[in-house]
């Protein structure tokens, strides 16, 4: 299985890469570092490029509403192919408050919640998963005091999911918090 994953150099994206390495499988990265920015359009163009014989993409990087953008055109050219799109949102989307210091993230990961329903609904492939992970100790969530999940944690329990065989997993509303201590 050939793996892409979009923030690959840090937090969530960078267990996930890890752990799909120590399997054995073959990853590429797209890193802003290194020139993927995806809230360039002509970049995600070029991932989408890329990626074509890619069995798995893992939509984690965050730019914006530019994590969209980039699942619409990955989905448009994966469409019919047995292959696996999971995007990495936020539980923030389940919770109401006003008061969060990042309301735009807020809204920009409910875009990616809403086109992966809106994608999961319309064709059975390329296959449409959503992950919604909280409080997981990441850049983003340097300012958290509180319990934190580990990102190998995420990566693990993702890795997980996509071994089921016996079953499609959406993974719509559901949030991975850490335990208390």
């Amino acid at each position: 299985m050939k793996i892409a994953i979009t923030g690959s150099s840090k937090g969530i994206g960078a267990a996930i890469n890890k752990q799909f390495k120590e399997q054995g499988y073959t990853t590429i990265g797209f890193n802003r570092t290194e020139g993927w920015d995806i809230s360039d359009q002509q970049i995600q163009d070029k991932i989408v490029q890329q990626v074509k014989d890619c069995d798995l993409f893992i939509n984690n990087a965050h730019a914006g509403f530019s994590q969209v953008d980039l699942l619409f055109k990955l989905y448009e050219s994966w469409k019919g192919q047995e292959k696996i799109i999971v995007n990495i949102g936020s539980s923030i989307t389940m919770r109401w408050e006003n008061t969060h210091r990042f309301l735009k993230y807020r809204n920009e990961k409910l875009a990616l919640d809403d086109a992966c329903n809106f994608l999961w609904n319309k064709s059975l492939w390329p296959h449409i998963m959503l992950f919604k992970p909280c409080a997981t100790d990441t850049e983003r969530m340097s300012h958290w005091s509180g319990n934190k999940v580990d990102p190998a944690d995420i990566a693990n329990f993702l890795i997980y999911c996509l071994n089921q065989k016996n079953f499609r997993i959406q993974q719509i509303g559901i949030a991975i918090n850490p335990k208390s201590n």
